[in-house]
């Protein structure tokens, strides 16, 4: 799922003669709608707007007003936070259920390949993850 989140919102202008969009659905449409590619500048965010359309089918705008308007920001990050936490789903990978360390370790791993210009191994980072648990299915064993 993508999030856009819009900040110190009010409402949005999506440009000179159009109608103002106030709605958050309006406004994440409109930002990634495509535009007339007159530049090399609009083509590449084009090809950006492309690939979030296409990579991920569930997406929402969220909006949080002014940090200055006190409570109403604060109501509308609480909001925001229960609606994260009761729509996010546990992850898992080949099947397993993956808890903080296991996702942090997975991650590390993978920026790890990307830092030093290699490709993504994703083996090695199954096995970095899985190796603690094999241990421990391995010493339960030999303590029976």
């Amino acid at each position: 799922r993508f999030i856009w989140v819009l900040r110190d919102y009010s409402v949005f202008n999506s440009g000179k003669g159009k109608q103002m969009i106030s709605s958050p659905e309006g406004i994440l449409a409109d930002l990634l709608r495509l535009r007339p590619e007159e530049n090399r500048h609009v083509a590449q965010e084009n090809k950006v707007r492309q690939a979030l359309s296409k990579f991920f089918k569930e997406r929402m705008c969220a909006t949080l007003p002014n940090r200055n308007m006190g409570p109403q920001f604060e109501e509308a990050v609480g909001d925001f936070r229960k609606k994260i936490i009761s729509d996010a789903a546990p992850k898992a990978w080949f099947g397993q259920q993956l808890n903080g360390p296991m996702l942090l370790s997975v991650l590390e791993h993978f920026l790890e390949d990307i830092n030093a210009g290699r490709p993504v191994c994703v083996a090695r980072a199954w096995a970095s993850i899985m190796a603690p648990h094999y241990e421990n299915v391995v010493q339960e064993s030999v303590d029976v």
